[in-house]
């Protein structure tokens, strides 16, 4: 992957809504690197929230009887067969975190996340598109709730293993 030039999708989103999509060409550390330096310097409040930068990775499923053309693209990407009709590539993927907000003792809302994908298909950029939509969307009361009680019952288990 690295070394040679290829097209990487950056969608940024903030508050459940896609502020900006754009499609760049390079080398992908190279395309982050100039990324993370873009969110951090202008869309970054120190004094708000952390800034992030995370390695992840994004399933693609593909139907096997799209074009060689565009199976072969996902081959660098570990192409596997799920089944008869199905293949699935694993994409590298940087989240980009410039807004997080801490709703709870062990819960934080991203607010403000980009990614850094490779650009294959329009199909996954909608994908992440809508992933980072529902990422960034403020939690409902119930949401937070259950996050709590989660933590909570965490740490019920924790104090029960110090016990024994």
């Amino acid at each position: 992957m690295s070394g040679n030039k290829q097209s990487f999708i950056i969608i940024n989103a903030h508050s459940g809504k896609v502020k900006d999509k754009k499609i760049v060409e390079g080398e992908f550390e190279e395309v982050v690197k100039n990324a993370g330096k873009e969110f951090l310097l202008n869309e970054w409040l120190p004094s708000f929230s952390d800034f992030m930068i995370l390695r992840d990775i994004f399933e693609v499923e593909l139907k096997s009887s799209l074009p060689k053309e565009v199976i072969s693209k996902y081959k660098e990407y570990n192409l596997k067969r799920k089944d008869k009709d199905t293949l699935v590539a694993t994409l590298p993927v940087y989240l980009i975190v410039y807004e997080s907000l801490k709703i709870s003792e062990d819960s934080y809302h991203d607010r403000g996340v980009s990614v850094v994908a490779p650009y294959i298909r329009e199909e996954d950029a909608q994908l992440l598109s809508e992933l980072l939509i529902e990422t960034t969307k403020k939690p409902t009361l119930e949401e937070i709730e259950k996050e709590e009680n989660i933590a909570e019952e965490l740490e019920e288990e924790d104090e029960d293993v110090e016990k024994e």
